[in-house]
């Protein structure tokens, strides 16, 4: 757990994606799994579909200057694994736009986690994006920088959305057959972070 938010091994992420029930619903979980975007951000990538290039892996991200007026999200560079890059395509496939509060993700996470007998403590909307940063934290700690950049970590934010201290990220506890399996979910990030930066 990290400030009450629960951080999910590749297990449980196994586990849910057994669990979802409509190709919608796989797509977009797998999706911000794949990127650690916010969830408007990930409507709008969406709307434009342009800003994914497969072939460098990779998501041009262009904030939307009409819903975030204060600027508080950055353009970047959302660099993707191999596995990252068909979850991509499926989301772009069978994507519709979703619902942006986070209460409306958090009931399907809990629900989610019902159907498996999971603890339902710490589990929702903010789950997967912090499982995201934990992951390529543990496997790339030496892309900190980029990390940080191309996940927009941003403690700066109005309280409900900033994001926590960096340090709380880095010293997850995993197992040995967990860092495993979330490098086999992270093979290739790196070689994409390197053709771009």
């Amino acid at each position: 757990m990290i400030n009450n938010t629960r951080i999910f091994s590749p297990f449980d992420i196994d586990a849910f994606m057994s669990v979802i029930g409509t190709p919608r619903s796989m797509a977009t979980f797998r999706f911000f799994l794949a990127t650690g975007l916010r969830y408007r951000e990930g409507n709008f990538v969406l709307q434009h579909p342009g800003m994914f290039d497969p072939d460098d892996q990779v998501i041009h991200f262009q904030a939307n200057k009409d819903w975030d007026r204060e600027r508080r999200y950055k353009d970047r560079d959302i660099y993707l694994s191999y596995a990252d890059t068909d979850w991509i395509h499926l989301f772009l496939t069978v994507g519709k736009p979703m619902s942006t509060k986070q209460e409306e993700v958090t009931k399907y996470m809990k629900f989610w986690a019902g159907k498996l007998n999971m603890n339902s403590i710490g589990v929702g909307s903010m789950a997967i994006r912090k499982t995201r940063f934990v992951w390529l934290l543990t496997t790339f700690p030496e892309y900190e920088d980029v990390i940080v950049a191309s996940l927009n970590h941003n403690t700066n934010l109005p309280k409900r959305a900033a994001d926590d201290d960096i340090a709380a990220y880095r010293t997850h506890p995993f197992t040995d057959r967990e860092r495993q399996r979330i490098a086999a979910y992270l093979h290739g990030w790196d070689g994409a972070a390197d053709r771009t930066t």
